[in-house]
């Protein structure tokens, strides 16, 4: 009887002294994210952009150590996805890929994208349930245009190619028909293109993205980071606003 209370209490010592396992005791030396190298001016090919600078600054704020890897917009999603990094951006919030990734609640930033034709094209969409059956529209590959384009976009032939500036030229010189771009992106490129950004119109708002840092799904450290991050995103547009305030 006296030995087995002794071994219950060794079991009992063992189970309740035992270091808990938490979230914050599980942190990662570094936070390893991917960031895309084509979306400028909020990405470039170095990854330089208004997206990284927010980006830092909430991380650096929120006293998170992290590695930055640059690489195609694909690719970061990709090693997300599997783990191989704990987070990528810029990626929009919608059904696809909430069904992938794990979200916070706080955007990097906002922004919006349009449907745009050449200038002298005379149509009168709304929406791109407006558009017709086999228009022939430039996207970029892996990139997210919204809920309303993932219903409608087996109507219509994409042409789906890796950068800004194609798209521009496809759609000047007549080899598609439409596109969808994200305006600051759009404005951008046809600078750096040295054309008249009054070549292409914007003939309706596609929608505005809310970007985010996506991370993987079942890491369970996810939630930790994405709550950081989300205090320090709050925390620094609070201080953001009360100085705007201010200056009023």
């Amino acid at each position: 009887m006296r030995l087995a209370l002794i071994i219950s209490l060794i079991i009992y010592a063992f189970i309740f002294n035992a270091p808990s396992v938490h979230a914050h005791e599980l942190k990662y030396d570094s936070l390893k994210i991917a960031i895309e190298n084509s979306w400028p001016p909020y990405a470039d090919e170095n990854g330089q952009g208004y997206s990284r600078d927010i980006l830092e600054h909430a991380l650096k704020y929120a006293d998170i150590e992290y590695e930055i890897q640059v690489e195609p917009y694909t690719r970061a999603l990709y090693l997300t996805e599997i783990g191989t990094t704990n987070a990528c951006l810029n990626v929009t919030r919608q059904k696809s890929t909430e069904a992938t990734y794990y979200f916070g609640t706080e955007p990097l930033l906002y922004a919006d994208a349009y449907f745009f034709v050449e200038a002298n094209k005379d149509v009168s969409f709304k929406s791109l349930k407006d558009v017709p059956d086999q228009f022939n529209i430039g996207v970029i590959i892996g990139y997210e245009y919204g809920d309303i384009y993932e219903q409608e976009k087996h109507r219509f032939n994409l042409t789906e190619v890796r950068s800004q500036e194609q798209i521009i030229q496809m759609l000047h010189t007549g080899r598609i028909d439409g596109a969808i771009m994200f305006d600051e992106v759009y404005k951008y490129n046809i600078e750096q293109m040295g054309l008249d950004e009054n070549i292409l119109k914007r003939v309706f708002l596609n929608q505005t993205s809310d970007i985010y840092v996506a991370f993987h799904k079942d890491d369970p450290e996810s939630k930790y980071y994405a709550d950081k991050l989300d205090a320090a995103l709050k925390a620094l547009r609070a201080e953001d606003a009360k100085i705007n305030h201010s200056g009023d």
